[in-house]
């Protein structure tokens, strides 16, 4: 594996990509210009969905890798320029320039949901009132972004050993800017 600000290290896009074979969503020429010492240096842009690897191009298919970075620790926000935008992650800023407007907007969106995407967790866990037979408890349950309603109740159901007749699903949704509470009822088969 290749480390981040491993200077040396010689990549050729077509035998020693360090992405298991997968290919980049966007790549591309840009220049970079550091908001701490205002240099500008060209660099080659590889957008993966949760890495961004910056280079230099030394060849027609060889590359330097100047950073592998990893999206999450990624930040970035539009400059008053109209083909230019900030991008930065931890100790470093910069200004990236692209050739005209239409491309640097290309790069903004699809580098935005990159790092969006990054961002958001993989689950989440809820709390379950269960009420069988008059007994009521509540549960903490893992679930997995994408998972639907009717599957987690069918899941929590199998998992307490439950028959699989129907469930009446009450979520009580509360938001964090005044901790009211939406209560929401359907019945599930």
């Amino acid at each position: 594996m290749i480390s981040s600000n491993s200077s040396s290290t010689s990549l050729n896009v077509e035998t020693d990509y360090p992405t298991n074979g997968k290919k980049p969503l966007k790549e591309g020429s840009v220049q970079l210009t550091s908001l701490s010492t205002l240099l500008s240096h060209h660099r080659y842009f590889f957008l993966y969905h949760e890495t961004l690897i910056i280079s230099k191009q030394k060849g027609a298919c060889s590359y330097k890798l100047k950073e592998k970075l990893r999206l999450e620790k990624v930040w970035i926000a539009s400059s008053n320029t109209a083909d230019s935008f900030l991008i930065g992650w931890p100790f470093t800023n910069y200004l990236v320039h692209f050739r005209n407007t239409e491309e640097k907007d290309e790069w903004f969106e699809l580098l935005s949901c990159c790092v969006q995407q990054c961002l958001r967790p993989l689950f989440t866990t809820i709390s379950m009132d269960i009420n069988v037979r008059g007994r009521k408890q509540t549960i903490r349950r893992r679930v997995d972004n994408g998972k639907k309603s009717g599957e987690i109740v069918v899941d929590t159901a199998g998992d307490l050993g439950l028959p699989h007749t129907s469930y009446q699903l009450t979520l009580s949704v509360t938001t964090r800017i005044d901790n009211s509470k939406d209560l929401k009822t359907c019945m599930l088969p």
